[in-house]
């Protein structure tokens, strides 16, 4: 039977693409790899038992399971025990894409690992709940609480773009409710991980063929969700508004409880393409203005929707909170009819009184002898509703302040975002970041002073005089404007130079900059080394300019000790006693380093690097921040001045404080998998060593 079902659909799939040769894009056969990229890289688990099977789809089936070590229960993807090992890897790069993205909208990936059986696995959050389709089959959730499902989906998914991720795939199906409101979007099969120009080709990226299966072959989408871009009948390109489209069609469902595109694939496809479809007003009474935020989502020309996922969310937010969104027709009377809906009972009281006005007035017109005091009430009353026609316009006035100020909120977030990548040397996500910031808000001088230190700190000295210009700055305007004058001076006086720049005078300019500013305008300096290697730099690279970078930013070091054991990925810097910088050491990769004897006071200079092992004995460190290397299970900070052991990382297994100032042991209480704790003798009382979990071995030496 299944033989004679893979000739009908062969036969299907012949006729569609003779009748539009553009449809065979849909039912090439996706080259999966042969070579095992992600499965290689995994070791066997058996700490999941009590298997009970929730969901099953066509090539994968998802259970709870009990987590031994965690003691919880989760859920669990597997693939059907028929599947083939060249299923494993697309199966596994969907948990990895996933396990990139990391929002409370978004599912969280546990583990990726191996059975038994040597067949894959990921774990992931058990939510209870429905999916929004099955929801929206219902008809018991009002349109509003709807629409704050969709906002979270919005939230999730722009997240998901500023970490250059797209979907591809989203429909309701794909967007779990939780019983207490939890909104979480699933399914990251399809999804691309894009840069500025194009889709990344790294297999990694590869889409997910065991989902959304419709046809013989592999539909990049889910037909009636996907868009025109999506059919290969269009000239468009897959990206950021792709998303926007499919989410356009989900508040299509939302409104009207139908999907916009049906019928035969040939059909429907075109249809699509061509943007051909019922508006929701044909065939629902729907709100005029949500309808248009939603035709606009999906228009069949991508430069033609929303530039964003958060333009979309914020009109939608406009219309949830009662402002003019984007695509209203900002008209006097449109703003006045939108302030009386937000303020029901303060127009209610204005329109009374000028009703009461206008009969006191024909009434004392009519009646000119009536008695005095009546006249003064009259009086008292046309000043009190004219001081509240007032207080309406100043209210007006007030509102259209706020919704300017509106479009402002997303700028800091952006910015912050920026900060972050580049003190991760990932300049390419601080720059796209922070021109979305400068896009929100032209006039922030924050995002100003970040764009001109991310361009200058690249050497692009050309492009950071004529952003700094189009700003409106040159050598007459500059004074007071701190930082941003010093970026603009480095610009202008190292302009010569741009055409000839060789990393030696990059290296040269490095070293005249601090000879300048010393330890005044520390970050200016510093973001010329986050700048100067970005993330995968050829080690050897690395290990030529990582040294004299040390030797540039740290001058009282009569000789550098620095020695890198590739084959351990062992970094020693021991013993360089006047070290007190080295943050051109972040993402290096080692997962082992030495930093004994150093005057480094803080782990900041480590960040992305995959550190397993670290030596921070006689060092200068005061604190163990280890938020950003949560990997690390051997840490010695003996004959160090910390005097705390908050933040330290979770899987930390063997740590050494001996000779500290440290007094309170129970935050070890949160290492679940501590064994062993190095202290001096008489370091600690009976009563503070009987805090510490049995489990742990303590030597004291």
């Amino acid at each position: 039977m299944r033989k004679a079902q893979k000739e009908t659909q062969d036969a299907a799939q012949k006729a569609l693409i003779n009748a539009d040769p553009r449809l065979r894009v849909f039912f090439e056969k996706e080259n999966i790899p042969d070579t095992e990229l992600i499965y290689d890289e995994l070791e066997c688990s058996s700490k999941y038992k009590d298997f009970t099977e929730i969901a099953r789809g066509g090539m994968k089936t998802i259970y709870s399971v009990y987590d031994q070590h965690a003691d919880r229960i989760i859920a669990m993807a597997k693939l059907h025990d028929t599947a083939p090992k060249k299923m494993f890897e697309p199966f596994l790069r969907e948990a990895r894409l996933t396990a990139k993205l990391d929002h409370p909208n978004i599912i969280k990936i546990h583990e990726i690992g191996l059975n038994e059986f040597s067949r894959p696995f990921f774990t992931m959050d058990l939510k209870n709940g429905e999916n929004l389709g099955s929801q929206l089959k219902k008809k018991q959730s009002s349109l509003a609480e709807l629409l704050v499902i969709f906002v979270k989906v919005c939230d999730a998914v722009a997240y998901a773009h500023s970490r250059g991720v797209i979907h591809l795939d989203l429909k309701p199906d794909n967007i779990q409710v939780g019983e207490f409101g939890e909104v979480i979007v699933c399914d990251w099969g399809l999804g691309k991980i894009i840069d500025d120009q194009s889709f990344s080709k790294d297999p990694i990226s590869d889409s997910d063929i065991l989902n959304n299966m419709t046809l013989h072959g592999k539909i990049k989408g889910t037909p009636g969700f996907m868009a025109p871009e999506q059919t290969g009948l269009t000239c468009f390109d897959n990206g950021t508004r792709t998303d926007i489209y499919s989410l356009g069609v989900t508040l299509y469902v939302i409104l009207c409880g139908d999907i916009p595109f049906k019928g035969e694939i040939k059909t429907l496809l075109k249809n699509t393409a061509n943007g051909q479809f019922k508006k929701p007003s044909e065939i629902t009474i729907v709100p005029p203005r949500l309808e248009a935020i939603c035709l606009k989502a999906m228009n069949k020309d991508p430069k033609n929707r929303y530039s964003s996922v958060d333009a979309l969310k914020n009109d939608i937010e406009a219309y949830q909170d009662g402002y003019l969104t984007s695509i209203d027709d900002s008209t006097l009377l449109k703003a006045l009819t939108l302030l009386i809906k937000r303020n029901k009972k303060i127009t209610s009281i204005f329109a009374s009184s000028v009703v009461l006005l206008i009969l006191l007035t024909s009434f004392f017109i009519k009646n000119i002898n009536i008695a005095k005091n009546k006249a003064e009430h009259a009086s008292i009353t046309a000043h009190e509703s004219e001081r509240r026609a007032h207080d309406l316009a100043d209210k007006f006035r007030l509102e259209k302040i706020e919704s300017e100020r509106r479009g402002k909120t997303s700028a800091p977030q952006f910015i912050n975002k920026s900060i972050k990548a580049w003190n991760q040397s990932e300049i390419d996500s601080a720059e796209s970041n922070i021109n979305m910031a400068l896009i929100l808000n032209p006039k922030n001088m924050q995002a100003i002073e970040i764009k001109a230190g991310l361009l200058v700190s690249q050497f692009q000295f050309t492009n950071a005089l004529s952003f700094l210009q189009q700003q409106g700055f040159n050598d007459s305007s500059l004074k007071g404007h701190g930082i941003i004058e010093k970026y603009y001076q480095i610009a202008h006086t190292h302009l010569n130079q741009e055409e000839s720049l060789t990393d030696n005078i990059k290296l040269e300019i490095i070293r005249n900059l601090y000879t300048k500013y010393n330890s005044n305008h520390s970050f200016i300096l510093d973001g010329f080394s986050y700048s100067f290697f970005k993330k995968n730099s050829p080690l050897k690279l690395r290990l030529k300019y990582t040294q004299k970078l040390l030797e540039i930013f740290n001058p009282k070091l009569t000789a550098l000790n620095f020695n890198y054991n590739p084959e351990q990925t062992y970094l020693d810097i021991s013993n360089n006693k006047e070290m007190v910088w080295a943050k051109c050491l972040r993402n290096f990769p080692a997962t082992r380093i030495n930093i004994s004897h150093t005057k480094l006071s803080d782990v900041s200079s480590f960040i992305g690097m995959p550190l397993l092992e670290v030596d921070a004995s006689h060092s200068a460190l005061t604190e163990v921040g280890f938020e950003y290397l949560s990997k690390i299970h051997t840490l010695d900070i003996s004959h160090t001045t910390v005097n705390q052991l908050s933040n330290l990382p979770r899987r930390l297994t063997k740590l050494n404080i001996r000779h500290t100032s440290v007094q309170y042991l129970s935050p070890l209480n949160k290492l679940n998998l501590l064994e062993e704790l190095v202290i001096h003798k008489g370091q600690f009382s009976k009563e503070a060593l009987e805090s510490v979990p049995p489990k742990v071995k303590i030597i004291q030496n």
